[in-house]
């Protein structure tokens, strides 16, 4: 046989081996991924349902007892769809997350502004549940645009690229603080 023939092989033999080692990290990296991010979005609508009920709560605690909450307010508070935070990735879901943020800073301004309801330790326990699950919410959403920002890397890399199109994946979108 030819030795240039054995080298040009040899060199096709490596390189093939390259390009197969290569998708297996990149399959295994998308797989692990899709795990994450299911790990990710129950911990995102667990968080927010805490939020959700905490600060609803503290509204309702508002309203019964008379507190002056301004129309724009009450209207968020109506508008806000529980179920809508239990589907991540879509518009419904973005649009009561920001309700609920709207919310929530609404609430705790009425609370800050009244000493009476700032030394009231029910509402001092909705206050510390508030923060503390918003805290805990930005943190789940810094690791999942992380984990989102590496997925939308490893899909586009060369040469898997192609087999997550055909199977219709696609860029996951970062989720806004």
């Amino acid at each position: 046989m030819n030795p240039v023939l054995v080298v040009i092989l040899n060199i096709l033999v490596v390189v093939g081996i390259i390009v197969i080692a290569t998708m297996i990290f990149d399959i295994a990296f998308v797989v692990s991924f899709n795990v994450i991010f299911r790990k990710h979005q129950k911990a995102i609508t667990i968080l927010l349902n805490v939020k959700y009920d905490n600060v609803r709560n503290l509204y309702i605690f508002l309203e019964e007892n008379g507190y002056q909450i301004n129309e724009k307010t009450m209207e968020l508070a109506a508008k806000i769809q529980k179920n809508d935070l239990n589907e991540p990735g879509t518009k419904s879901f973005e649009n009561s997350m920001n309700n609920l943020t709207f919310l929530s800073n609404a609430v705790c301004t009425i609370v800050n502004k009244n000493v009476e309801l700032r030394n009231d330790e029910e509402i001092k326990l909705f206050m510390d549940n508030i923060k503390t699950s918003d805290q805990q919410f930005r943190t789940v959403v810094t690791m999942y645009n992380a984990d989102c920002l590496g997925y939308n890397y490893w899909i586009s890399f060369w040469p898997t690229k192609f087999i997550w199109k055909l199977f219709k994946f696609k860029s996951r979108h970062l989720i806004d603080l």
